[in-house]
């Protein structure tokens, strides 16, 4: 998330996007359905999302994509360190930043992120067309894994039922050629 710290573009930057990314950063990183319903609605329709060489176009592929990703997610929290502008606009962004990530096995890891965010002013107000993200994830998706094969070795509940919502997982996707 932004911060006084956050060092912004001279080009100026609207408010509204400014609270947009914000939004992005708080709703992305809380669960259910109700958080669910408002992260996509920070999209417009047709929005794109890339992420492990794999795009995902419009609300309910997005929805797939960020489907799982908490699992195992105890908290989430960004910090915005760098922002650039490539538009005179401000509509098309490249922010740098850091990701601390806590898992349910209370597991603390820090991961660095670049993300490009490109905005349209809707009549809804702004809204993200495009998001694509770099980051060296290896340590987590390691950690993940640990939790997803501990699981499997217990039980892991119903029989299956875990094993199907982890296929569709934007995490793990990329990662291992899946859907």
């Amino acid at each position: 998330m932004t911060s006084p710290l956050t060092s912004w573009p001279s080009t100026p930057v609207p408010s509204a996007i400014k609270t947009l990314i914000s939004d992005f950063y708080t709703i992305g990183a809380q669960k259910g359905d109700e958080a669910t319903a408002a992260y996509i609605n920070l999209f417009t329709p047709t929005a794109q999302i890339v992420q492990n060489n794999k795009t995902y176009t419009g609300r309910d592929s997005i929805l797939e994509a960020q489907s799982g990703k908490l699992d195992h997610v105890k908290s989430r929290q960004r910090e915005i360190r760098k922002v650039y502008s490539c538009t005179e606009a401000g509509d098309d962004l490249l922010l740098v930043g850091n990701t601390r990530v806590v898992l349910d096995t209370a597991e603390v890891l820090d991961v660095g992120f670049c993300v490009q965010l490109a905005f349209q002013e809707t009549a809804e107000g702004w809204k993200i067309t495009h998001c694509q993200s770099w980051s060296d994830s290896v340590e987590l998706t390691v950690e993940m894994m640990k939790i997803v094969m501990k699981e499997k070795l217990r039980g892991g509940g119903e029989k299956g039922k875990g094993r199907e919502k982890r296929q569709g997982s934007g995490l793990f996707a990329g990662c291992f050629g899946r859907k």
